[in-house]
């Protein structure tokens, strides 16, 4: 196609005046979007270059500052699992419950994650990040005074259920974030980061409750679960004056009534025009029955979930094998028998690095593609999933069989495995995710219920476990399971895209019927005659059935794609 042929298209396609910061800045008195203003024909408000509403275009000291603030809220909500646990002995003490009845308050807090997750998902489609970080920080600290100040084991375990589904939105809300805040150019080492917060905050739980448990006295429990309260309380109180609106279709729709009172004409985000009303009931319907749907038919789904809930379900496992191994057997304390975990907590730092070599191999295949309409293959996330799946088995049988020796060596075994577990959970999403695309909020759904299931179940079985198979075997078990496991990643590594090409819900973006490659005077970043970085006008180029929309954004070109009239952002 040459630029005559690409140039017509223009006739054939609505033209645009964009809105924001960036046409100020051009001098542009009354810019227009497209539209009449009508209800029929609504103006549509979307981000323009340099908008300061787009959150991508905040300074990055403040978009650093949120992107940190997020991944501690996640630290917190998950030091909340195995925090409790520091508390055992003297709700023992004080309610007479056995050791099983306490890992009870720890299952119900790491099942009620998950079933939070399948309940926040929807509503943040409607409410915005801002209004449920708050609700959600809000009730969980507030439900937390209610374990804090329980009278029975039975009110204690009731309320970190529901604490757990009312902090559960932190999981998704905080990535989601990330999300909101940086280009994909950009995102890498906020979300490595933040990938580290969900494992870090179990980590250190047990270590900082075991110390908390042996100097508070008799009632060290209730000072445990109110330092997780504080802890939440403070992130709150943080977030109440620090955080805003940052995700994109709540802050256009909020801009778009600010522009339809002002001025009395119509206007709508580019998220709304064409897109049906659903009404609440049904947006929840589906955030329920999807997930399920896939965690049942879908095979990468099942069998990827499977191990990575497995991995997980171990780690909850640690919770109450630690102290067998290193109390019970080597007859430390309590507030040194959790030492051991700082293992596993330089395993996931590590793991950070690795992660940023692994990462290289998909960018790599990124900086390959030529057009939007390429794809790296899903299968290039796998390399730190692959080198988990050797590490994971090899730290659970060293561990097992130095488990009776000096006490250095099982917890130098927790390197591996922390450097594996994190492999394993940032990879194996970044795969879905990339696999499923669109649909990926569920598959995430999907995979966390999968996963925290089982990470409460497997501390209600870890002692009877231990103390019947006996540490070595006990771990040894877990081990060859690891093992057995460990086919998986290579195995989608060789077959993935046979195995997505069977599948009935794997999405396939439509393709232009030829590639295109726009004329270069029509892909200039920055006129020559003007210092200002004036943006080119839209340029359509067609192809098929569809037309790709050629524009400049202030890091590269954007591209976007029009079918019919709806535009779909790649």
């Amino acid at each position: 196609m040459d630029s005559v042929s690409a140039t017509s298209t223009l006739t054939e396609l609505p033209t645009e005046h964009r809105i924001g910061s960036a046409d100020a800045q051009l001098g542009e008195k009354e810019p227009k979007m497209f539209g009449n203003g009508t209800p029929g024909d609504p103006f549509v408000v979307e981000f323009t270059t340099n908008d300061r509403d787009n959150p991508r275009e905040w300074s990055k000291p403040y978009r650093w500052f949120l992107s940190i603030q997020g991944s501690v809220q996640m630290l917190a909500i998950t030091f909340g699992t195995s925090g409790y646990t520091g508390g055992y002995p003297t709700m023992t003490a004080e309610f007479g419950s056995s050791n099983e009845l306490n890992t009870v308050g720890l299952t119900t807090f790491v099942i009620g994650l998950a079933v939070g997750a399948l309940v926040w998902a929807p509503l943040s489609e409607i409410l915005g990040r801002r209004r449920i970080l708050l609700s959600s920080l809000f009730s969980y600290s507030l439900i937390g005074m209610g374990v804090a100040l329980s009278q029975n084991i039975w009110s204690i375990i009731i309320c970190r259920f529901f604490m757990a589904i009312a902090g559960s939105s932190i999981m998704t809300n905080s990535p989601g974030m990330l999300n909101d805040l940086w280009r994909p150019s950009e995102i890498g080492l906020p979300m490595t980061l933040n990938s580290v917060a969900p494992f870090m905050g179990p980590v250190l739980g047990p270590v900082l409750s075991g110390f908390i448990s042996v100097y508070a006295g008799d009632q060290s429990w209730r000072w445990v679960n109110g330092v997780i309260v504080m802890f939440s309380a403070g992130l709150l109180l943080l977030a109440v004056f620090t955080v805003p609106e940052t995700y994109p279709a709540t802050v256009l729709q909020q801009k778009a009534k600010k522009l339809s009172k002002s001025t009395g004409l119509v206007y709508e985000s580019e998220f709304e025009v064409g897109q049906p009303k659903k009404p609440f009931s049904e947006v929840l319907s589906t955030g329920l029955k999807r997930p399920f749907i896939f965690l049942f038919l879908e095979p990468i789904v099942i069998c990827l979930s499977f191990y990575a809930s497995l991995i997980f379900g171990i780690l909850y496992l640690f919770f109450e094998a630690y102290p067998i191994i290193y109390v019970e057997q080597k007859g430390w304390r309590q507030d040194l028998g959790n030492l051991p975990f700082l293992g596993v907590a330089i395993g996931l730092i590590f793991g950070v690095a690795i992660s940023f070599y692994t990462s290289s191999f998909y960018k790599k295949a990124l900086r390959a593609c030529k057009l939007p309409t390429d794809k790296v293959p899903p299968e290039e996330r796998l390399y730190f999933t692959m080198i988990s799946a050797i590490l994971l088995p090899i730290s659970l049988f060293w561990m097992a069989w130095t488990s009776d020796v000096f006490w250095i060596w099982p917890t130098l075994a927790g390197i591996p495995f922390g450097i594996g577990i994190l492999g394993m959970m940032t990879t194996v999403m970044a795969y879905l995710a990339d696999t499923y695309t669109i649909y990926s909020a569920s598959v995430f759904a999907a995979n966390s219920l999968f996963r925290y299931i089982f990470g409460g179940v497997f501390p209600l079985f870890a002692s009877a476990m231990f103390h019947k198979l006996h540490t070595t075997w006990a771990l040894s078990l877990l081990g060859f399971l690891a093992l057995a496991c460990a086919p998986m990643p290579f195995l989608f590594f060789k077959y993935g895209a046979r195995i997505r090409a069977l599948s009935k819900h794997v999405p396939e973006p439509p393709r232009p019927s030829k590639r295109l490659t726009p004329p270069a005077s029509l892909l200039s970043l920055q006129e020559q005659d003007s210092d200002l970085p004036r943006a080119p006008p839209p340029v359509f180029l067609t192809a098929g059935d569809q037309a790709v929309r050629v524009e400049e954004a202030m890091d590269g070109i954007d591209f976007t794609r029009r079918q019919d009239q709806d535009l779909e952002r790649l």
